[in-house]
């Protein structure tokens, strides 16, 4: 995923400096063992997708690449248009696999043990953004 997170103040930014150019070395508190990670991987992993949304995923991925729209309908035309005079290289197979995962751990954390259209469409921008090249 690729989030954009945004450039840190000023005194945040000289901070980074301070703590990643000395001597000081930083304690950090275990949060989560391993063993703990790989157990919410597994959870998430559990989460059920219905194929209707198996098939949202890749249809979305496909549109994103450029040789995916070079033959369209004319209602489509214009969108199609735009990902092939921007888009260089489209998302691959890992990008359907990060979207449905990413939504995946979204319903997870909303609660719930499958996924809705939305969980999809909300981790859609960050996930995509990752995977295609600019023309």
């Amino acid at each position: 995923m690729f989030i954009r997170v945004g450039y840190p103040s000023e005194q945040e930014e000289i901070e980074i400096i301070k703590r990643t150019t000395d001597n000081n070395h930083s304690e950090f508190n275990v949060i989560l063992s391993a063993e703990d990670t790989i157990a919410l991987q597994d959870l998430v992993r559990s989460v059920t997708v219905s194929d209707e949304l198996l098939g949202y995923a890749a249809s979305l991925a496909r549109a994103t690449r450029p040789e995916s729209n070079k033959q369209t309908d004319s209602a489509r035309a214009h969108n199609c248009q735009s990902v092939i005079e921007h888009v260089r290289w489209g998302a691959g197979p890992r990008a359907r696999q990060a979207l449905i995962l990413c939504a995946k751990a979204r319903a997870l954390m909303s609660g719930r043990y499958a996924i809705h259209l939305d969980d999809i469409q909300f981790v859609a921008p960050a996930v995509l953004r990752q995977c295609l090249a600019r023309a």
